[in-house]
């Protein structure tokens, strides 16, 4: 098995390269074209949101940047260092939250830490430091079984931001983080991961099949269309980049007319 490229810290590699580049990667299934030549940059802390129709090659795409499937062609580099096919070089959590029921949430944050070789004590202390970022200071010693939906996300996100850290180049790859939860809960996790984002500014490449969502949390907007990135929408919010308002403007629904013609809806 390939074993994760070492890039930690990612500015040690190249401070002038993007977080994450994808370089004309295309995919073929059966002789089923599924990516066609995508080329993408993630900048440091920048949130950029991928959004396409079901079977438009997201997942795929979100593989090939993970390291868990070599693409036909083209590379992805991390910080400028080529991490092809190197599965554990970027953090990526998934729709699920995975959280371990056998640990509590200090344990189940600091996950990613002990499997890379850190020392439980350090690790614990390491994962303890980000739990208030989270909203998970009073939460350390609770089984994932007495959370709520939105705080296993909390601990998701969390684990992920520690791996991403420890070892992932500083990068995310978020796959429909928030589709899951009830429509008062997402609500309620979009004003909180636009308010931690903003402390943390971690670099992320999330997919969502909410364009809404994407235009909330995000800087850029990209459509990924028949196998190729059909658009690309940079996401104007005015005078607070964070502003949770930013659904009620017309700019918003400009955006969004945008990214529907681009859909093809």
């Amino acid at each position: 098995m390939a074993q994760p490229v070492d890039i930690s810290p990612r500015n040690a590699v190249d401070p002038a390269a993007p977080a994450l580049s994808i370089r004309h990667v295309s995919v073929a299934f059966a002789g089923r074209t599924v990516l066609r030549d995508v080329s993408l940059e993630l900048r440091d802390g920048e949130a950029a949101a991928i959004v396409g129709a079901s079977g438009g090659g997201k997942t795929t795409l979100f593989n090939v940047a993970a390291g868990l499937l070599r693409p036909g062609a083209g590379q992805v580099l991390l910080g400028g260092h080529d991490i092809t096919g190197h599965p554990g070089s970027v953090a990526y959590m998934m729709q699920k939250d995975l959280l371990l029921p056998n640990r509590r949430v200090m344990d189940n944050v600091a996950l990613p830490a002990r499997l890379a070789g850190v020392p439980r004590a350090e690790a614990r202390s390491r994962a303890a430091a980000l739990l208030p970022d989270f909203g998970l200071g009073d939460s350390a010693d609770l089984w994932p079984s007495q959370l709520s939906g939105g705080m296993r996300q909390r601990v998701a996100l969390a684990r992920t931001y520690l791996l991403a850290t420890l070892g992932g180049g500083g990068v995310a790859l978020l796959d429909e983080p928030f589709s899951a939860l009830d429509a008062l809960t997402k609500a309620e996790m979009h004003r909180w991961y636009l308010k931690v984002m903003g402390r943390i500014r971690l670099s992320t490449l999330f997919v969502t099949h909410d364009i809404d969502e994407a235009l909330l949390l995000s800087d850029r907007v990209l459509v990924l269309k028949d196998g190729a990135i059909a658009h690309s929408e940079a996401v104007n919010r005015g005078g607070d980049p964070k502003s949770a308002d930013f659904a009620l403007t017309e700019s918003f629904l400009a955006h969004k007319r945008r990214i529907l013609d681009a859909l093809g809806s």
